[in-house]
């Protein structure tokens, strides 16, 4: 990488800001580096690590070389960011294997897929969701690449997770349509056919940032009780009469199992830990009640859990319909690809400004 210097003129609030976040000084020798965005590729994934606007951020402050940020075709497509909008910008828009081999630092969504490991190149550092602890197998990979993996849901502020927790507050929200739906498939299509409103619903890790959104949705869309499930610490004083708390123990997991036609697990389990359902617990579940397991990126909590994608979101279990979408904030890219690149952001220029003045 070259040198060169620049001096740094705040503009305009937009650049002030960024100036803010990346705490340079008003001329400073620094190395300048080239950033790709790459188009992501899993399973309706519509999201994209960077929009047109944060892009003209970072290049009219000279953090990337020659005024270039490499994007790939289509990247920001089902965001609502045609190619066009990058390039007016200043990005360039490039293949995907350009924007791997050309680039020294990738931002992208969600974690590399099986296609994509051998476009990891050794130094790359790579910005994204992880999910090392359901994936052993990328972490090997990444170890070995000598790849600086940044994982989104490490990244904290205050002893807390803002991108992961932008993300699990869509996630949430996304549950309840999901219980709604296959909660009232008709009996003739295999399912109980009940509306939202007749249903009692348990939220496993309900005072999470997932477990809460989902809680608040339910509770504005109106339904017959509320189960919710959560570490014996936790402030209970939002407890409502449509809310019944209990703390968490296997005796009170199985026993809102039984009494629940809806059940979201909200919780990120540790690596190693035991899961919180067993499939004992999840054969005394109603028949054709839903099962919605947020966490599944971490290997979710139930022991009957296992990967789903959007285009085949549902398997059944015991008798139980699983939902266990990995990416569920894809979906709904224009709503959470925002949300997404105002959080991860200031990590974004922190760690530009790290790899830039070493």
């Amino acid at each position: 990488m070259r040198q060169y210097f620049f001096n740094v003129q705040c503009i305009d609030t937009a650049r002030t800001h960024l100036y803010d976040t990346c705490g340079f000084e008003n001329t400073r020798r620094c190395f300048y580096m080239i950033i790709g965005v790459p188009k992501e590729i899993q399973n309706h994934e519509g999201r994209v690590g960077l929009d047109p606007a944060h892009i003209r951020g970072l290049i009219l402050y000279g953090l990337v070389e020659g005024g270039k940020v490499l994007v790939e075709k289509g990247a920001g497509r089902l965001s609502g960011f045609p190619d066009n909008w990058y390039e007016l910008q200043g990005a360039e828009i490039v293949s995907q294997r350009e924007v791997w081999e050309k680039s020294d630092m990738i931002i992208k969504v969600k974690e590399p897929m099986e296609q994509e490991y051998q476009l990891l190149l050794p130094g790359r550092t790579v910005m994204a969701f992880f999910h090392f602890a359901g994936n052993p197998i990328l972490k090997e990979i990444c170890d070995y690449k000598k790849i600086i993996a940044i994982p989104y849901e490490d990244l904290k502020v205050d002893g807390k997770s803002p991108i992961l927790g932008a993300m699990s507050t869509i996630a949430g929200e996304i549950s309840v349509d999901v219980g709604e739906r296959y909660l009232g498939v008709g009996i003739e299509h295999g399912g109980r056919g009940m509306p939202l409103r007749d249903a009692v619903v348990a939220i496993i890790g309900c005072y999470g940032v997932a477990g809460t959104s989902a809680r608040n949705m339910f509770m504005k869309r109106g339904i017959r009780r509320m189960f919710g499930v959560d570490r014996a610490d936790v402030d209970t004083s939002e407890c409502s009469r449509k809310f019944d708390y209990l703390s968490s123990s296997p005796k009170t997991i199985a026993f809102v199992l039984e009494q629940s036609d809806i059940v979201v697990g909200a919780v990120l389990m540790e690596k190693g830990a035991p899961k919180l359902i067993t499939r004992e617990m999840l054969k005394k579940m109603k028949p054709w009640s839903v099962f919605i397991d947020i966490g599944i990126d971490e290997g979710g909590i139930s022991e009957t859990s296992r990967p789903t994608s959007h285009d085949n979101p549902i398997f059944v279990e015991e008798g139980v319909i699983h939902y266990c979408v990995r990416n569920m904030p894809g979906i709904v890219p224009e709503r959470s690809t925002p949300a997404l690149i105002n959080a991860s952001f200031p990590f974004i220029t922190e760690q530009i400004r790290k790899m830039t003045s070493a």
